[in-house]
Order: structure tokens, then C-alpha cells, then sequence
């Protein structure tokens, strides 16, 4: 299991379906090679945050992922550092509040390309 490695992060880009996080994590932990996470880091919006915070800390599901892995046989001390603090979630913020990450990331990106492109194009030419 991820020998050799101090420190395994599984990063992740989610937006309100959480539970790709679990399936992530499961897939990742059954290969033939498994590799479980000592953390995870999540970049989402607020809706995202929301997601993950209802669906897999309120229901349980993220304790259930960890119950079932032990009961694999999986060794996770020390893994799978996991919850709503800022080290673990990550929020990319949607400028209308509602938008999905997809929406926000293209926002986010047209305005940083315009911005650098504004700088490039007004740098001074030598010749």
C-alpha cells in the first residue's frame, strides 16, 4: 500500500456529487497496487462544501468509508485526513454565489487569461 511514499494527497475538483470522493477513495484503496491517501484536498464552491458536508459527514457515508476499509483488512492510521476545515476543503469561489464549479473555473479563468494577456500585450517592445 503506497510503500515508499510520506505523504500520498489525493486532490480533487468536485462540485455538489460528493460521492465521487468515496468512490475515488475506494477504487484507489481495492487496486491491485492499493494506495490510500493520508489526506485529501478538495477544491469546490460553497454549494460544493455544502454537498460534502451533507452528504458524506451528516449521513455518515465518510465514517462508513473508513469502517469498511478496517473491515478489509486496511491499515489507515495516519490516512485519509479528511473534513470541512480549509487545510481539506478548498473553496473556489463562484462570483453569483449559484454558479457550478465548471461555470466558476471558466469565469475564473477567462478573467486571469484576459488579465495576463492585457499585461503581455502592454509590455514594452525593444528593437
Amino acid at each position: 500500500m503506497n510503500k515508499g511514499y510520506d505523504n500520498t494527497i489525493l486532490f480533487a475538483v468536485t462540485g455538489t456529487s460528493p460521492a465521487v470522493l468515496t468512490e475515488t477513495v475506494w477504487a484507489l484503496a481495492t487496486e491491485r497496487k492499493a494506495v490510500i491517501p493520508h489526506q485529501i484536498i478538495v477544491l469546490t464552491t460553497t454549494a460544493g462544501r455544502k454537498a460534502i458536508e451533507t452528504e458524506l459527514f451528516k449521513t455518515g457515508l465518510w465514517d462508513n468509508l473508513i469502517t469498511a476499509l478496517k473491515n478489509k483488512g486496511f491499515d489507515i492510521k495516519d490516512r485519509l485526513k479528511f473534513g470541512l476545515c480549509a487545510n481539506h476543503v478548498r473553496l473556489f469561489p463562484a462570483s453569483d454565489g449559484k454558479s457550478d464549479l465548471s461555470e466558476a473555473l471558466a469565469k475564473h479563468t477567462k478573467k486571469d487569461l484576459s488579465r495576463r494577456n492585457s499585461t503581455i500585450n502592454n509590455l514594452p517592445t525593444t528593437t
